[in-house]
């Protein structure tokens, strides 16, 4: 299984929409990639709770894959590419790490 792990630093503001709201419609994004790709396991979204430091990412995804055959697959799914472009917009950091388990 290959574990793959995305945190980003979102923007303060971006259209109007806070940072929270940014967040909120990020995840009702990313929770579409998991219907509409096949080859994903495990999906699980997290949007760092606003008690916590400010020094945190804003939201992560952590997702599983059978294999790295797998993630490429989700990598260049047409549906992962256009949540790219759209991530692109609202991001000011991304961090990733993709391991064996």
């Amino acid at each position: 299984m290959i574990r793959h792990i995305v945190l980003w630093t979102l923007k303060e503001e971006k259209d109007g929409q806070s940072k929270v709201e940014i967040a909120l419609k990020m995840k009702e994004r990313l929770n579409l990639l998991q219907d509409q790709i096949s080859v994903i396991k495990n999906f699980e979204i997290g949007i760092n709770d606003e008690e916590a430091s400010d020094y945190n990412y804003d939201i992560c995804l952590n997702c599983c894959f059978t294999s790295i055959k797998d993630l490429h697959i989700y990598q260049t799914h047409p549906a992962h590419l256009e949540f790219i472009e759209y991530v692109k917009t609202i991001r000011i950091e991304r961090v990733a790490i993709d391991y064996r388990i």
